[in-house]
């Protein structure tokens, strides 16, 4: 059990910068830690930027109730209940699959997407001061792990 929680446990290091006074960036570094080994940088992982948070997109698709997008409804339920938990029936591409379906009710929210490079590191710019949900998955030695991080670029930073 030990040994499962080391696989899945991700660092994401976030720093939000200012590039001008009313734009922001935000630099992620994602990385996996593992028990043996320690923290390996997450390379060519796609990363996507949204300006809500998922469960509020969830729940305005409630309630409209448009049964059209019922399986994209159902692909973000499932990713917005891995926060809480990490099946391991799942996989990283299931759960990329998920990311995919839910694409078109996410779309509207869609900021940036950026891919890690070797070291693990991206970088979304030319931002808007606000709030902002950073949503990603990648493959590890013994299963996935999985993002779904809140964070704020302020004005000025």
């Amino acid at each position: 059990m030990a040994r499962k929680y080391f696989l899945f446990l991700a660092a994401l290091l976030l720093a939000a910068n200012a590039c001008s006074l009313n734009k922001g960036s935000i630099k992620l570094e994602a990385q996996v830690d593992y028990k043996m080994g320690g923290p390996q940088p997450v390379a060519q992982t796609k990363f996507h930027l949204f300006n809500s948070e998922l469960t509020a997109v969830a729940k305005g698709e409630r309630e409209k109730g448009d049964s059209g997008n019922k399986e994209a409804l159902e692909s973000l339920s499932d990713l917005i209940m891995l926060q809480f938990e990490m099946p391991s029936i799942r996989s990283a591409s299931t759960v990329d699959y998920d990311i995919q379906k839910a694409m078109p009710l996410l779309q509207p929210y869609l900021v940036q997407t950026q891919e890690t490079d070797f070291k693990g590191i991206a970088t979304f710019s030319n931002l808007k001061p606000g709030d902002y949900t950073l949503l990603g998955v990648t493959e590890t030695r013994g299963g996935y792990a999985f993002w779904m991080y809140k964070t704020t670029v302020k004005s000025g930073d």
